[in-house]
């Protein structure tokens, strides 16, 4: 009864739900992790939970949950896993595993494949955007509200001689050789920041060795959940001075 019991209650869970015995053989499967198995109800279960690596080889005994647990007792967290389906298509999973007292083990199982999907996505396009921005001829930044440097181009650091942590907050204004330019800049920026109009400034930008170099800088407001902030991009124009 209480084994029934169990059962029903796994049966309800949104989780896939496994047990093994200690050699590993699969002995339940609630309804969930049937489906995330590719099984129908009245499939018979494999004999074993085959997990792979994101190369399609099967896990090592230190880098699989389950054996984990079998092997050494661990209790082990969300691990990430590929398993293919009886019909050859291969999905990627979440797997949990912890032991029970001479029994084997419980395994949970989540099917991520299309969380995984839309996060490659999403990295393939950061990659392209940081591939279109570095290939800018010019630089290309973005100012918070503040007018402090969220976000540049590599060309801004070779132009500039200032590293990532050192461009990281520097403020619009620290940038130009003079202080009548600084004013002309971050007046400028203020006002396509709150009136929302296309900018363009002349400027001497002052290199971290020193020397100055003269740019053409533009700007334009984007709108974020922040609050407004200053994207453009600065051109050298010492060739036609």
């Amino acid at each position: 009864k209480s084994e029934e019991r169990s059962r029903a209650i796994t049966g309800l869970s949104p989780v896939g739900i496994l047990t093994c015995q200690p050699t590993g053989a699969l002995t339940y499967a609630n309804g969930h992790a049937r489906q995330v198995l590719g099984l129908g109800p009245e499939d018979t279960l494999p004999n074993f939970l085959v997990l792979l690596n994101e190369y399609g080889q099967p896990l090592s005994p230190e880098a699989s949950p389950v054996l984990r647990a079998l092997g050494q007792g661990e209790r082990v967290g969300a691990t990430p896993a590929w398993h293919d389906l009886p019909g050859g298509e291969r999905r990627a999973l979440s797997v949990s595993a912890a032991p029970l007292a001479g029994e084997g083990a419980v395994i949970t199982l989540e099917d991520v494949t299309e969380r995984r999907r839309t996060m490659d996505a999403l990295m393939a396009e950061k990659r392209f955007t940081e591939a279109l921005l570095d290939g800018l001829p010019g630089i290309f930044y973005v100012y918070d509200k503040d007018l402090r440097l969220v976000r540049w181009n590599r060309n801004h650091e070779t132009l500039t001689g200032y590293g990532p942590e050192e461009m990281r907050g520097r403020h619009l204004g620290d940038w130009h050789a003079t202080e009548e330019g600084a004013r002309a800049a971050l007046d400028a920026a203020r006002h396509v920041l709150y009136q929302g109009v296309h900018g363009l400034v002349e400027g001497v930008l002052r290199h971290k060795d020193g020397h100055h170099l003269p740019f053409l800088f533009t700007g334009v407001r984007l709108a974020t959940p922040d609050g407004p902030m200053l994207m453009g991009v600065g051109f050298d124009i010492s060739q036609r001075l």
